[in-house]
């Protein structure tokens, strides 16, 4: 099965918890999320 690299970048940890059960509804694939609450913190983890 497919998995896809999703960084979510979002300053409320809430709507991580959120996103990340609406990826989990979707069937056939495999998202591995990680969650940024900055946007320096994303930048870093991209490199």
């Amino acid at each position: 099965m497919k998995t896809i690299n999703v960084l979510l970048v979002d300053d409320d940890e809430d709507d991580y918890f959120l996103t990340s059960a609406y990826f989990e509804e979707i069937k056939n694939i495999n998202f591995k999320i990680d969650w940024k609450s900055t946007y320096d913190l994303a930048a870093q983890a991209i490199l």
